[in-house]
């Protein structure tokens, strides 16, 4: 089988599995109640976002929602996010997020394959992008990506294969998803 069919029957299946996550996902409609006051420490708190905005709290389902890093400031503690894996983090001041026991970091070696992995979609897109049929030396990268695309392959099968932390699985899947969107936007 010609290695495109192999990309496109793993992007085939990849989408499908992407539909399925996606269309399980709910929408809830809230209701913001500006008259909920929050005590902190004996004192009236009110929340306020990175910007200093104010924030409302809100109920839902008879539990008080309170935005978290204004809440974890209040008590003096450190807020950050990480976008990749759309993960808060909240640390006693001067601990990194990489240092906490609950085991919500990405191991080095996963993240390292899994960005490999990512760079070398890349190069294939970058290729198939400015291929051109004339230019022999083309056909030399060519066989260079197929003989790549056999080791990420192997690399991502055994990477799967292994226990990965939820944070793991969202980074992964995350990066699979974008190397799916690059390969579909070939011209």
């Amino acid at each position: 089988m010609k290695p495109i069919w192999k990309i496109f029957i793993v992007v085939a299946l990849v989408a499908i599995l992407a539909v399925i996550c996606f269309a399980a996902g709910t929408l809830v409609s809230i209701n913001v109640d500006p008259s909920i006051k929050i005590l902190v420490n004996g004192e009236e708190f009110h929340p306020k976002d990175a910007k200093g905005n104010d924030v409302m709290t809100f109920t839902y389902n008879g539990t008080t929602y309170c935005p978290l890093r204004a809440l974890a400031e209040a008590y003096g503690l450190e807020v950050g996010y990480d976008s990749n894996l759309k993960m808060a983090t909240v640390n006693q001041p001067g601990t990194k997020s990489s240092e906490t026991p609950s085991g919500t970091s990405i191991r080095k070696e996963i993240k390292e394959a899994i960005d490999s992995y990512e760079a070398f979609i890349n190069e294939y897109c970058d290729f198939m992008n400015n291929y051109d049929s004339s230019d022999i030396t083309m056909l030399t990268k060519y066989l260079s990506l197929v003989s790549k695309m056999s080791e990420y392959t192997d690399k991502m099968d055994k990477l799967s294969e292994e226990d990965l932390t939820l944070e793991e699985l969202n980074y992964y899947t995350q990066v699979h998803l974008r190397c799916l969107q690059k390969i579909s936007e070939i011209k």
